[in-house]
């Protein structure tokens, strides 16, 4: 009997590693080489087209250019080892009440990190390692991460204006680049490279999460019909259709990236920033094909304050513009060297007016 069992018991295990085998050279690229994003990267938002799983260990990368990399967020869904301890919705202490000296960092893939794994190589913590160093600023001076990538530019604001109260800081920096462009109107995805998110992100921190996103049996051979080839077809049709109408992440027929857009929507950031005592500092990732050349003299006329960045190839991955980290590290030093601290050592309330 015990002989039997342990048969039957083999055959299931040489069955599931035949079959993973199997699936892993039918899907012989690794998920994320293919979308920049393996599965359950993701979750829903209530305003927003989706934001990053919080707690969440998620594979990325980009096949010839970087990766696999293993990217961690924490509980709040940021490429971010910390959490405030001030704010509404943070982390309760005794003294809730004082204001951070904080500067948060957002944008899109660039400042959350796409091509980069090592966090300590990361933007914000190059930043604030480099800020501290100039000798000029607050002891406990904090800069968080709270980017998510494939966003547009108005999304990027939208997210900032809905985490603002969480972090409460004196400066927000937002990084723009010609990618980012405008989206007019809200999108509204049920699937963000080529998997549908998920409410949350179940079983969190567990074996079976673990399982989930690095078994290829439980993310393409169960259901099976997802290895059926006229079930990837039909794939390939809604996503036409997505991108058709506007809805799939990444660039849509409802973008734009022209100069007077930006600058009429960074106008209106600023003044509701302002409204709440936040002071916003805008850095312009240039290009060497940039159609947002102008934008930075446009946003000075206007009183903005601007940094901006002209990356060469040494700052890239191979084949892409993300950064690598020498790429962060030398934007960090640059930013840390230009930016405005005034409005960090001036003691002041902040929140909602």
């Amino acid at each position: 009997m015990f002989r039997h069992v342990a048969h039957v018991v083999s055959g299931v295990l040489l069955g599931v590693v035949l079959t993973e085998a199997g699936l892993r050279l039918y899907f012989y690229e690794h998920e994320a080489n293919r979308n920049y994003w393996g599965p359950y990267a993701f979750v829903e938002d209530d305003v927003l087209p989706y934001r990053h799983a919080a707690s969440a260990m998620a594979v990325a990368g980009r096949e010839g250019s970087f990766g696999p990399h293993h990217i961690t967020t924490n509980e709040l869904g940021f490429r971010d080892r910390r959490i405030p301890t001030s704010g509404q919705g943070a982390r309760p202490t005794p003294n809730a009440e004082t204001p951070h000296e904080a500067i948060v960092v957002a944008g899109a893939s660039f400042m959350f990190g796409l091509g980069v794994e090592q966090y300590d190589s990361l933007f914000h913590v190059q930043l604030e390692r480099r800020i501290r160093e100039r000798g000029d600023c607050p002891g406990d001076l904090k800069v968080f991460n709270i980017a998510q990538t494939g966003f547009k530019l108005n999304e990027i604001c939208m997210f900032v204006e809905q985490e603002l109260d969480r972090f409460r800081p004196r400066l927000v920096l937002l990084a723009v680049h010609s990618h980012q462009g405008i989206q007019s109107g809200i999108r509204r995805v049920d699937v963000v490279n080529g998997y549908r998110l998920e409410r949350t992100r179940s079983f969190a921190g567990t074996w079976v999460d673990s399982l989930k996103t690095r078994s290829y049996l439980w993310m393409r051979g169960w259901p099976l019909h997802r290895v059926v080839p006229l079930v990837k077809l039909k794939r390939v049709v809604q996503y036409v259709c997505r991108r058709w109408q506007g809805t799939e992440n990444g660039p849509s027929a409802g973008a734009s990236s022209d100069d007077a857009a930006i600058s009429n929507l960074l106008t209106g950031f600023r003044n509701r920033l302002k409204a709440r005592g936040v002071d916003l500092v805008c850095v312009i990732i240039h290009f060497h094909d940039d159609p947002l050349s102008h934008l930075g003299d446009m946003l000075r006329q206007q009183a903005f304050s601007v940094i901006d960045l002209y990356p060469d190839l040494s700052w890239s991955v191979p084949r892409e513009r993300h950064w690598n980290a020498f790429g962060h590290r030398n934007a960090a030093e640059i930013v840390a060297r230009r930016i405005p601290l005034t409005c960090l050592e001036v003691h002041r309330s902040v929140g909602n007016p």
